[in-house]
């Protein structure tokens, strides 16, 4: 078995769905491979949620509320990469202090 390091990252938003009752996170690593979707939790001042993907990749995501609208940074989707870190003022993307180590089957 290999073992493949993960990294557990937390999300933060404060776009313009910001009031819907429910926001969803959307994304994928290395440009939209192994998309999944998660529901963020509601806080005072924003929508939270932690995703945990594998160590060093890119991730790409947007958000959509329950009534299908959707937050894709105008048609281009949110990028987060690793080694250049956050660039959008609404959306704070922060590794979390521990990787975790899986077994895969190969």
């Amino acid at each position: 078995m290999a073992k493949k390091k993960e990294q557990t990252y937390e999300l933060r938003y404060t776009g313009h769905l910001t009031g819907a009752p429910t926001i969803y996170l959307h994304y994928g690593t290395e440009n939209w491979s192994d998309v999944s979707e998660v529901k963020m939790r509601k806080l005072k001042s924003c929508y939270k949620t932690e995703i945990t993907v594998p160590t060093g990749v890119d991730i790409n995501f947007c958000f959509r509320d329950a009534q299908g609208n959707w937050d894709n940074n105008w048609g281009n989707d949110y990028y987060y990469s690793p080694e250049v870190g956050e660039t959008y003022s609404q959306i704070a993307v922060t590794p979390c202090t521990t990787t975790k180590t899986t077994s895969t089957k190969k």
